[in-house]
């Protein structure tokens, strides 16, 4: 335990010297709070929960998802546009074929009546 207490002594000094820095040395234009980003500080402290917070957050999730819900109504949309352009090939191409084999019966009986 005694390691830990000496590099915690350590590590206060340490931080009380570099959190002087700011006011005797004024001309380096050094932040005021410029020892804090030497050190980590404490994250397991449970953040404060505020209504205007989680309501911000929730917004942000509903907006994420009406933006999501929007996307995919178009991928939807340009699907069944695709299939309906392929559908629509596929009708014409059997209207074609119909054309051809009604084209062909005609050819064959004006072959019969000859």
């Amino acid at each position: 335990m005694a390691l830990f207490d000496a590099i915690n002594a350590q590590r206060n000094s340490d931080y009380g010297e570099i959190g002087k820095l700011p006011f005797t040395l004024p001309a380096e234009g050094l932040p005021k709070n410029f020892g804090d980003a030497f050190f980590l500080h404490d994250s397991n402290k449970p953040r404060a929960v505020t209504t205007v917070a989680v309501t911000k957050r929730v917004q942000g999730l509903l907006d994420d998802t009406q933006t999501a819900k929007k996307d995919l109504d178009r991928i939807f949309a340009a699907e069944r546009i695709e299939a309906a352009i392929e559908s629509g090939t596929a009708v014409m191409e059997l209207a074609k074929k119909a054309v051809d084999a009604v084209q062909g019966l005609a050819d064959g009986l004006k072959a019969m009546k000859k």
